[in-house]
């Protein structure tokens, strides 16, 4: 914003020496002391330099506008990203409700140590019913988590006040947020549960992206689930 106002005000400053070196080049008149020759000066002035700085401030109000329109949306989405790691320090889950610790009391998974276990959990022969049966059992995690991710995509793509490109930075920013195992259980939840195309075309178009740089390490935890899923996400 400050680069378009330092340019528009080059171009007033242009707007207004230009016409007026013409005139006095023109004319070849220097100072007078003749009201009719300023009333004429005065009246070609307001016909070149005066149209042209109402053009420039009709500019002017719209570039504002839009930057008051870009920061109420970068506070918004300040907020998703606010609420998101709000949901994840939430997490407190007890992983298949039979673990127990040395003193026979029940473990607790916090934040985003669910997902890990929720993606070993997942064999690739038989992933659908894995996923389903995984996703049930912590339904009240998994449910509420992934419907904030999916109605927040679709937050930001559905802002018709947003041009692509900011959308892009925005959903490439959101994506940034997610850990691996998260990248991957959604996936699959995009796989099996969620049939919205936009989020599945946005899945493949930026989470999709940050899981195809691990293509080569065949040694990572779960690498045979996150190969499957990625296979058939991109059919």
């Amino acid at each position: 914003m400050k680069k378009r106002l330092g340019l528009i005000i080059i171009f007033l400053l242009i707007a207004l020496i230009a016409p007026i070196t013409v005139y006095l080049i023109n004319f070849k008149c220097g100072v007078s002391g003749q009201n009719s020759d300023w009333g004429n000066f005065g009246g070609y002035i307001a016909g070149t330099v005066g149209v042209l700085f109402s053009f420039f401030s009709i500019i002017l109000i719209y570039l504002t506008f839009t930057e008051q329109r870009n920061q109420q949306y970068e506070f918004i989405f300040s907020q998703i990203l606010k609420d998101y790691c709000n949901i994840l320090i939430l997490i407190k889950e007890r992983w298949l409700h039979n673990e127990k610790n040395n003193n026979g009391n029940p473990i607790y998974l916090n934040g985003r140590e669910i997902f890990g276990n929720a993606v070993g959990y997942i064999e690739v022969s038989e992933s659908k019913k894995k996923f389903l049966e995984i996703f049930s059992i912590h339904i009240n995690v998994f449910d509420h988590y992934f419907n904030f991710i999916s109605n927040s995509i679709l937050l930001i793509i559905n802002n018709n006040q947003l041009k692509t490109n900011l959308k892009n930075d925005y959903l490439k920013r959101f994506c940034s947020q997610f850990s691996f195992y998260e990248l991957v259980f959604f996936g699959y939840y995009i796989l099996y549960l969620n049939k919205n195309k936009e989020i599945k075309n946005i899945y493949n178009k930026f989470f999709l992206l940050r899981l195809n740089k691990f293509d080569n390490l065949d040694k990572i935890k779960y690498f045979d689930q996150v190969s499957f899923l990625k296979k058939k996400l991109k059919k």
